[in-house]
């Protein structure tokens, strides 16, 4: 019994790889690579920048702007329990 090879359209075929996201920075065409958090309070849901953006929003980034004090101490009274300070 003879094997049967499958059909391969080449025509299809793209040599070119495809980029997997834009950069989230609005009117950047470069490729999204970096991820940054979109909030202190989503911290699992992410922007993708390329590396002149990340760099402009990691400045910018501050994780306890607007937070009230009592959660600023409990968050960072957590934060070092876990790190053991």
């Amino acid at each position: 019994m003879k094997k049967m090879r499958p059909h391969i359209d080449l025509h299809d075929f793209n040599p070119t790889p495809q980029k997997t996201r834009l950069c989230d920075h609005g009117g950047c065409e470069q490729e999204g690579e970096y991820r940054a958090p979109k909030s202190p309070h989503n911290l699992r849901e992410y922007y993708w920048f390329c590396l002149e953006h990340i760099r402009d929003y990691n400045k910018s980034w501050d994780y306890y702007k607007d937070m009230p004090p009592e959660e600023i101490d409990t968050s960072y009274a957590v934060c070092s329990k876990r790190v053991g300070i």
